[in-house]
Parts: structure tokens; C-alpha cells; sequence
């Protein structure tokens, strides 16, 4: 079951992030599905299996409000699109014009019909007292994968990597 309509390129330049991460809540909510979480930080590992949704919510949260449409983002992005001649999915990438924009970089795997099958985004924020990188990987009911770099200025770098499956209820 999909909620999401597919949106064309002439009602709007860029995919309505917030609507589909909003959607994809709603349908994992629906499906019922396990999910299986491993996080890693700086080396140390924990996992847990939970059906609990809010696992996710919490792991798209930094990404879910991105709303590449915003009046302010206007222009900040290049769009590429490939289209595959045999299936008709298409990738998108959204790639910001400076480093002072983010997201850096938005990629978004579309099925035939235009619906999302996975998003990557990419975030980097760089000044003098410190730098971070995060990376969300996206998978249609499948994966979400967050990954993320700081190092401030006198601490010791930090690294967070949290990976969950999803997987049907047994």
C-alpha cells in the first residue's frame, strides 16, 4: 500500500521530503512491522529488536523536516535526473551550488512510477570550533542508516553510526 502520490516535475522542482518521510511513518505504522537496531559509538556497540515505530521517527527527525522547496533554498540546488530506459525508475540527485548550503546533497531512487524507493542525504557543517557530517541512507521499508562525524575544537572526534532492518512481525 502506498500513500504517496507521485509528484511531477511541472507541479514542483524538488520531491516534497517532509510529505514522504510523513507517509512512510504512517505506512510502517500500518504494516507492523520488527525492527532490528544496531548502534555504534566510537567503537562501542548496542543493538536492540523493538516493533516500537518510534525507533525511526527519531532516527529521520534531523532529516524529515528538510524541505528542499523552501523559498530560501531557491536556486541553491542542481538538479540531475537519469531515467533507465528498461525500467523507467529514475535517480535524482540534488546537489547544493556552495558548501554553506544544506543539505549538501540529496539523492532519491524512484520506481516507474515516480514513487521513492530510497533517499541519501548528505549534511556537512564546517566553521572554527567544529565540523560535522551526517548521512542518512533511506530504504523504502527495508533500511534507514544514520551515520554522523563531529569533531569540536579541544575534544576527541565522535562518530555515530545507527543501522535498523526492518523486517514483517514473525
Amino acid at each position: 500500500m502506498r500513500l504517496q502520490a507521485p509528484v511531477t516535475a511541472s507541479t514542483e522542482r524538488f520531491r516534497d521530503l517532509p510529505a514522504y518521510f510523513a507517509s512512510e511513518k504512517k505506512q510502517m505504522e500500518q504494516a507492523g512491522l520488527q525492527f532490528h537496531k544496531l548502534v555504534e559509538q566510537n567503537g562501542v556497540r548496542d543493538s536492540i529488536i523493538t516493533s516500537d515505530t518510534g525507533i525511526i521517527s527519531k532516527l529521520l527527525k534531523p532529516f524529515a523536516g528538510i524541505n528542499l522547496n523552501k523559498p530560501s533554498l531557491r536556486d541553491q540546488y542542481i538538479l540531475d535526473s537519469v531515467t533507465n530506459g528498461f525500467s523507467g525508475a529514475r535517480s535524482l540527485s540534488y546537489t547544493a551550488r556552495t558548501p554553506e548550503v544544506n543539505p549538501q546533497q540529496v539523492l532519491l531512487e524512484t520506481d516507474s512510477s515516480g514513487y521513492i524507493q530510497s533517499v541519501q542525504i548528505i549534511s556537512r557543517t564546517s566553521n572554527l570550533l567544529y565540523k560535522t557530517a551526517s548521512t542518512l541512507i533511506y530504504e523504502h521499508l527495508k533500511t534507514v542508516s544514520v551515520s554522523t562525524d563531529q569533531q569540536v575544537v579541544l575534544l576527541s572526534p565522535q562518530h555515530l553510526s545507527v543501522q535498523v532492518r526492518m523486517y514483517p512481525k514473525p
